[in-house]
């Protein structure tokens, strides 16, 4: 992977015809994986912006939010293993932000694990703010989070 790449870099409005390549990513990245079952309840709400990042037609990152206006709250966010550290987490947050921002959002908020100091240096990085800790959050092995906020201009 190169930078060349990520010319071909496309963020899209996610469909069920992307699931297989979600769930794929999500078993490789996520210590507690969604089910493909929450994946398709996502999907069908109104409320949510769930954005796949494609390159060439293959899903290498994606990014479910949900939109309480004028609030946003990230709920998942996973880049393949292969095209992490390239800037692509990076890139789909901001087209996120921009799209929220769009559609007259003011602040966006997501939790992270605290031992997770690569995604909350990459969220500091984009302007987001740590505002408290949820004490025992993720049920597998209750590590807390950290919850961050991030207010989005206009």
């Amino acid at each position: 992977m190169n930078a060349n790449h990520l010319s071909h870099l496309l963020f899209k409005t996610t469909n069920e015809s992307d699931l297989e390549q979600i769930i794929s990513i999500e078993v490789q990245t996520q210590k507690s994986p969604w089910s493909r079952a929450q994946f398709l309840e996502e999907l069908k709400r109104k409320d949510r912006l769930c954005i796949s990042c494609k390159i060439n037609s293959i899903v290498v990152g994606y990014l479910f939010c949900r939109i309480v206006s004028p609030d946003s709250e990230i709920l998942t966010l996973s880049i393949h293993p292969n095209y992490q550290n390239l800037g692509i987490g990076s890139k789909l947050l901001k087209h996120t932000i921009s799209e929220c921002s769009k559609i007259g959002i003011l602040k966006c908020f997501l939790d992270v694990r605290v031992s997770n100091n690569i995604a909350i240096g990459l969220y500091e990085k984009l302007g987001f703010k740590k505002i408290h800790i949820r004490k025992n959050f993720y049920t597998d092995n209750l590590e807390s989070a950290q919850v961050m906020m991030l207010e989005i201009q206009p």
